[in-house]
């Protein structure tokens, strides 16, 4: 099967995997989210995921590389700040 240009770069996939990610986590509106920051839709997201999964399926390394951009994202997506609205 050949899959064609990428869709978008494996790093932005990344970001938009790991924004995903903290938000399901935070229990924020992730669909809102998705629109509101990279304008994507729930179907963007699965043809996205089909063109990965299949690359991440012949290509060890990049998962392993996308693993680490995905840890990084979550973090700059759920980490700093989310405890803001606490009261010390």
């Amino acid at each position: 099967q050949k899959l064609g240009q990428e869709p978008c770069s494996l790093e932005r996939y990344a970001e938009i995997s790991g924004a995903q990610a903290a938000w399901g986590q935070s229990g924020a509106d992730v669909t809102a989210n998705l629109k509101k920051v990279f304008n994507l839709r729930a179907v963007d997201i699965s043809n996205l995921g089909a063109y990965w999964s299949t690359r991440f399926a012949s290509d060890p390394n990049l998962s392993l590389k996308f693993g680490d951009l995905l840890q990084k994202y979550e973090e700059k997506y759920g980490g700093a700040g989310q405890d803001d609205d606490l009261e010390a």
